[in-house]
């Protein structure tokens, strides 16, 4: 284990993919598990593998040309993996249980600077999450329902909902 090399004042905003709040939080039911060969990263955006209906996978280049919303985002509820080669990760393996949030409010990193107001776009190839305004386009992305709820610099922990 690496030695510890900061220390901060302060306790931390949270980390991408925590539950934010006392609101309820909905989630897939049934649970599915993670596809594809490196599995699914919290934080990211999922889509239903089309070729195993039971599984979650970062990208649904494979699943339509016209490139659905996500089902929801990847939720920071990981059971432990013996052996995990990692000391930290935020991969869930293929074959493991996803939590997958489809209403609530969640907290990320922020991608870029974050002001109140602006909507998550889901990338289709990776699932990673960008910011932009409503109604617009970012590249390789599809718009979802969730807002962003607090502002930020990139790199920031901020609070976005669909509630």
């Amino acid at each position: 284990m690496p030695f510890q090399k900061s220390i901060a004042t302060y306790p931390a905003a949270g980390v991408t993919g925590q539950r934010a709040g006392l609101n309820p939080i909905a989630m897939l039911l049934p649970v599915p598990l993670a596809g594809g060969e490196d599995g699914v990263t919290v934080g990211h955006a999922v889509w239903f593998d089309p070729d195993e209906p039971t599984t979650v996978i970062m990208s649904t280049a494979q699943v339509s040309e016209a490139y659905p919303k996500p089902l929801g985002i990847v939720v920071r509820d990981m059971a432990s993996t013996i052996p995990c080669a990692d000391e930290a990760t935020m991969q869930i393996e293929a074959g493991r249980p996803v939590a997958v949030a489809v209403r609530g409010d969640l907290l990320i990193t922020a991608p870029a600077a974050a002001t109140v107001g602006q909507k998550v776009f889901a990338n289709y190839t990776t699932g990673a999450l960008s910011l932009g305004a409503a109604g617009g386009s970012v590249a390789s992305s599809v718009e979802t329902d969730w807002v962003v709820r607090s502002a930020g610099a990139s790199g920031d922990i901020i609070h976005i909902s669909n509630w």
